[in-house]
Parts: structure tokens; C-alpha cells; sequence
């Protein structure tokens, strides 16, 4: 059954227009804040690995436990790639484990809370187009994820499998890819959503 679709108001679209322009806003920064200090692979006059995926750290450094629970291997990449997202807050991660069998008994999984639903919506349409171009080899989705309060935004990006088999090795090569210049893609899919957004706003007047 059909239900009546109502067009968004001006109000809907500028907040839109708004939260999209602070994705573009976000400054580049190092992936670990507060990090002051040249990595243990690195001199203090010289940091060449630029806090990049291949920092030796970098697992540690982006755990809030990590003599315990750094970051694992397998979703480093994605934690990585979201933590230069200064609007997002990635709060839990694991990267899918198998059975004693061998079976994949956890899927890989990245938790994220976002203040605003612009960067999950952005989120969705990326890995859609990725899987689209052959670049994903699974179907991955944000969805919204119980954290145990109401009022927080919590979500999680996670493979939907819809009864495929699949390998540790295939998703944890989909993560890479979909952490690829991740920051790079979100900010050209809200300048075209923005280009689109003041349209019809101009079309409105």
C-alpha cells in the first residue's frame, strides 16, 4: 500500500545542508588526539609513518584499554579510518572470530555513536556503491545498535550476509577496502548531496 509521501520543509533541508557541511568542516588531525609524540617506530625529529595504519601503536593507541584489549588486526583499518572522522566516537569494535570448528562464529563489527544521522545515512550509501563496483564483496550495512540508553546515537557497520557463506579472509579484505579513503568519499558524497540539497532549496524560494 502506497502511503503519502510529504516533501521535507526548508527547515528539514537547511539542517541537512548544515550537517553536511560540517563533515566537510572536519580538520585533519592525528587518528590518536591527544598524541603529541613520535611513534616507537619513529625519531622525536621525525615521525614517517604520519599516523597512518602502519604506526606500530596505533592498536594500542586507539583502545581505551590497551595494555588488555588493544585494537585487533582484522578491523584495525575501519577504526582507523573512522577515527579521522572527528564527528564520530567509536566506542567498540571486534574483528570476527571463528568456532572450534572453524566456523565464523562472530561477525566482524565496528560500534560508533554519531550527534548527527548524516554520517551513517552517508555511511549506508558509500558501501552500497562499493559493493555495486565489485570493490565489496558483501553486502555491509550501519544499522542503529541498543547501547543501553535511549537518547544516545549508536550504531554499528557490520556485513549482512543474508545466509551467504563467507570467509574471515573475505571480510576482513572488505574492511580494508571500505576503510580506503573513507574520510575522502564521505566528503564527495555531501558536496554532491549539498549541490542537490541547495537546489531545491533555490527551487522552494
Amino acid at each position: 500500500m502506497q502511503i503519502f509521501y510529504q516533501a521535507p520543509d526548508r527547515r528539514y533541508l537547511e539542517i541537512l545542508i548544515r550537517d553536511l557541511r560540517e563533515v566537510l568542516a572536519q580538520p585533519d588531525g592525528r587518528a590518536c588526539a591527544d598524541c603529541r609524540l613520535s611513534c616507537s617506530r619513529c625519531t622525536p625529529q621525525s615521525c614517517s609513518c604520519a599516523c597512518r595504519l602502519n604506526c606500530p601503536d596505533l592498536a594500542s593507541r586507539l583502545s581505551s584499554d590497551p595494555e588488555r584489549f588493544p585494537i585487533e588486526p582484522g578491523i584495525l583499518p575501519l577504526v582507523h579510518a573512522l577515527s579521522e572522522l572527528p564527528l564520530l566516537s567509536s566506542c567498540w569494535s571486534c574483528e570476527g572470530h571463528r568456532d572450534a570448528e572453524g566456523a565464523l562464529h562472530r561477525l566482524p563489527s565496528v560500534w560508533f555513536s554519531s550527534q548527527s544521522l548524516v554520517h551513517p545515512r552517508l555511511m549506508a550509501e558509500l558501501f552500497t556503491q562499493l559493493k555495486a563496483k565489485g570493490i565489496l564483496q558483501h553486502n555491509w550495512q550501519v544499522a542503529a545498535v541498543d547501547s543501553g540508553s535511549a537518547l544516545d546515537c549508536v550504531f554499528s557497520i557490520e556485513p549482512r550476509l543474508d545466509g551467504e557463506d563467507a570467509s574471515l579472509e573475505v571480510l576482513h579484505a572488505d574492511i580494508k577496502a571500505l576503510s580506503r579513503s573513507l574520510k575522502s568519499s564521505l566528503h564527495s558524497l555531501a558536496l554532491r548531496h549539498i549541490a542537490r540539497l541547495d537546489a531545491e532549496l533555490a527551487a522552494a524560494a
